[in-house]
């Protein structure tokens, strides 16, 4: 899996041709092959818009590299990513079998191939039960086990996460961490983790930036930031 480079990277919001809003300012960072890394900070701080320049969606100057690629102007498809955000996004006439195995009709995968895959992700992300459900008849927290697993199944080089369990009860925050930090680590996944909780941030990833107005201004592992007198909530 690619380690992912970012050298000088500004992005810009405009109005009129005008700035509003400089959301990201003058990176310089990576994310390591194979590891999960936290970007943790208040809303508008510049972590969403972080994402979406990597996605491929947003404007930007400076340099983002896939190891040693320059990847401005290679498609979202090329970058082969996977993307979860806080909003539940399944098809409601589809099943939670369906919902899964969306990503990988598209890449035209064969249906023993997507039946193996389907059915192993679900067993992990404890689903299995729900394959044959719609949407409507799952609970939030079932749902959002659902995208993690259409996201998963697809086996992309890089996963980004935003914010993706804001809207669950501590419980099955606590839960899914745990499921997806042992998904992610089976399949040695690159993967970019947004939140707002530092708590979050420790128990999920292997190193942390922590973002304000647009810059990094911290960075540690879980360990170290615990050794810190750190107030961060």
């Amino acid at each position: 899996m690619p380690e992912i480079k970012l050298s000088n990277l500004t992005s810009r919001y405009y109005k009129k041709k005008k700035v509003i809003q400089t959301a990201v300012e003058g990176l310089d960072c990576s994310f390591s092959s194979g590891k999960i890394t936290a970007m943790v900070g208040p809303s508008g701080c510049g972590k969403t818009t972080l994402l979406r320049c990597i996605l491929g969606l947003k404007d930007y100057d400076g340099d983002i590299y896939f190891d040693d690629i320059d990847v401005r102007g290679v498609s979202i498809k090329e970058r082969n990513l996977a993307f979860v955000s806080q909003d539940i996004v399944l098809i409601p006439s589809y099943t939670v079998y369906q919902n899964i195995a969306f990503p990988l009709l598209n890449a035209g995968a064969n249906t023993d191939e997507i039946r193996k895959r389907v059915y192993e992700v679900a067993s992990k992300m404890r689903i299995s039960e729900l394959l044959s459900r719609k949407p409507k008849q799952i609970s939030l927290g079932q749902a959002q086990r659902v995208c993690l697993a259409k996201a998963i199944v697809k086996r992309a080089y890089v996963y980004l996460f935003d914010e993706p369990f804001s809207n669950l009860d501590a419980k099955h925050r606590g839960e899914l961490r745990h499921d997806l930090r042992t998904l992610l680590l089976e399949n040695n996944a690159t993967a970019i983790f947004v939140t707002h909780s530092i708590k979050e941030a420790m128990a999920i990833a292997d190193y942390i930036y922590v973002m304000d107005e647009g810059k990094i201004v911290l960075q540690s592992t879980p360990d170290e930031f615990l050794e810190t007198d750190n107030e961060i909530a």
